[in-house]
């Protein structure tokens, strides 16, 4: 994403920010989505809003030639006024009914981090709650690219990535066809997935770590390294390989480290 961009999505969110309780519910919607889209956009979607009588689905983001598809619907509600645990199930259980990989239900008010725990805990499924707190860092780890051909070769990237994520999960023996190298681009989409702001090192001299994840606990940084062996011979890693992890996370004062071996670990390693 070029930085003018990424400027306009963060002035979007001031302006919500602001303006949130002066908004009615058709204006608000119009914002959430506009913002939503652009994000979207930078993982590769396309985005498209569902004009369907009664749909409980506002909008769908598709990722072209897949079947991967994300369902967004936006609940408006008085920004004083706390969304209940009882409102978001009901709402939550309209949604289910509809076939998707992925569901974001966005609001104009804020999700507390109770209401949060108790719907990950009862809905183990793909579903996010989006605030404005969530767009703005989501906005916030945005990389920015001057350039349109670095933009498209990143989002083509990612979309392998995915794609062998998803090959991965329905058959494991699938890891034995992917190079090291791809092993660790799928990985770092993997880390993006789950939340983290995740960095792939280079290729070559990568100083003992192939993934560096960052993300922020209680308003405090924190920083992680993976390193990952993938060798295809099946030789499994021993105490030198994981001794040499430990010298660099000690080395970087990072917060901790995740050693990933895709053919285990030989008795020493522990």
């Amino acid at each position: 994403m070029d930085t003018q961009a990424k400027n306009k999505i963060i002035n979007i969110l001031d302006e919500l920010e602001t303006s949130n309780s002066s908004l009615n519910d058709i204006n608000a919607k119009e914002k959430y989505m506009e913002v939503l889209s652009q994000l979207l956009s930078e993982e590769g979607y396309q985005f498209s809003n569902t004009q369907k009588p009664n749909s409980v689905v506002d909008a769908v983001a598709y990722i072209p030639s897949s079947e991967h598809n994300v369902k967004i619907q936006f609940k408006y509600y008085k920004p004083d006024r706390p969304i209940s645990i009882s409102t978001l199930r009901d709402v939550i259980s309209n949604a289910v009914r509809q076939n998707f990989d992925r569901l974001l239900l966005v609001s104009n008010t804020r999700f507390t981090q109770n209401i949060r725990d108790q719907i990950a805990d009862e809905v183990p499924l793909a579903i996010e709650l989006i605030d404005l707190d969530s767009l703005r860092a989501w906005a916030t780890r945005l990389d920015v690219y001057q350039d349109n051909i670095g933009t498209e070769v990143r989002i083509i990237m990612q979309n392998v990535s995915r794609q062998l994520v998803e090959i991965i999960v329905k058959n494991p023996t699938a890891l034995n066809e992917i190079e090291w190298r791809d092993s660790e681009c799928t990985m770092a989409e993997v880390f993006s997935g789950l939340g983290f702001d995740s960095i792939l090192t280079p290729g070559s001299k990568d100083g003992g770590k192939d993934v560096i994840l960052e993300c922020e606990i209680s308003n405090e940084e924190r920083s992680y390294i993976v390193e990952i062996k993938h060798w295809r011979s099946g030789i499994r890693v021993g105490h030198g390989a994981v001794e040499d992890f430990l010298h660099v996370i000690t080395r970087e004062n990072r917060n901790g480290g995740l050693f990933l071996s895709t053919y285990g670990y030989c008795d020493n390693a522990f």
